[in-house]
């Protein structure tokens, strides 16, 4: 089988931070130009908007902060333990935006489908590996986006089919492998140093720290 070209995941996918605003900013949600604004409790299994709260449009300073039908919000400043937790953002019947303490993950690549990055970044191990990009402070952890999105390090392509050939390679690493776009785990020598999973379209993140 063929070797696959690898990529990480910021070369694939890009957070998008939240706004930030005071509590005397919120307006009435009926408010003809009232602009939902997701929070950390809104971040569930599934979008919970059973509890919303608006904010003028003024606050949304560019096209980007507004949410998008396919988006992963993840609470990205939260209790160490709740760092990385996301759910996916459904067609919304409002203009909607996202707070300080989480982010949207949003694909950039027409070769990778929203739906599957958000079974992937909300898949066990890979949750497990985006908490350690966290930098726990005093009260609050806090996501490191560069170390999530890949850093700068360089990986080596391995082969399709899922499996981690290079495991020394990978540790560290969390890798998306090109294959047949069928769906099969496979476990580096080491577990949790490298997931494999065989998928038409490869990424991979990178979870060594930087130098």
């Amino acid at each position: 089988m063929s070797a696959v070209s690898m990529q990480r995941l910021g070369d694939v996918a890009e957070f998008v931070r939240g706004i930030t605003f005071k509590p005397d900013d919120v307006i009435d949600i009926n408010a003809p130009d009232a602009v939902v604004c997701m929070r950390t409790k809104n971040v569930q299994a599934d979008l919970d908007v059973s509890d919303l709260l608006a904010i003028p449009p003024s606050f949304v300073k560019r096209p980007d902060k507004y949410l998008n039908e396919g988006d992963i919000l993840v609470s990205t400043a939260n209790s160490w333990n709740l760092v990385g937790k996301c759910c996916w953002v459904p067609k919304l019947n409002m203009k909607a935006t996202l707070g300080g303490f989480i982010s949207a993950l949003r694909s950039t690549s027409t070769n990778l489908d929203g739906r599957y990055l958000y079974h992937w970044f909300s898949f066990d191990p890979v949750q497990t590996l985006v908490r350690n990009c966290a930098r726990q402070t005093t009260n609050i952890a806090n996501l490191s986006f560069d170390q999530c999105l890949g850093g700068v390090d360089k990986f080596e392509p391995v082969s399709g089919g899922g499996e981690v050939d290079h495991s020394e390679e990978a540790v560290g690493q969390l890798v998306v492998a090109g294959g047949n776009g069928a769906i099969d785990l496979e476990m580096a020598e080491h577990a949790l140093d490298a997931i494999a999973l065989s998928v038409e379209h490869p990424i991979i993140m990178d979870f060594h720290t930087a130098v």
